[in-house]
């Protein structure tokens, strides 16, 4: 198939500190949502990224102010949705 339709994501560092920055590809200028969930399915933080260009894109987020721990971060927009595992350790 040569249409992409998922959205590749990588996440690092991981286990985070203090920071984590998220690397993705676009494929069209859409905004994208990434949420940061806990284990227990809550929403803990939202940001709209937009302003994207179609290609590699670079996005650096500050931890603080969640606890030590294991999130789900989640990458999505109209058609495809990411899923990736953040630990959170000091």
């Amino acid at each position: 198939e040569n249409s992409k339709t998922s959205l590749e994501a990588e996440l690092f560092p991981n286990p985070s500190t203090a920071n984590f920055t998220i690397t993705y590809e676009t494929v069209n200028l859409e905004p994208l949502e990434l949420m940061i969930i806990g284990l227990d399915g809550r929403e803990i933080r939202k940001v709209i990224l937009e302003h994207n260009i179609i290609g590699p894109q670079t996005r650096s987020f500050n931890t603080t102010g969640l606890s030590l721990g294991v999130y789900f971060v989640t990458l999505s927009n109209n058609t495809s949705k990411t899923v990736l595992d953040l630990v959170i350790s000091r």
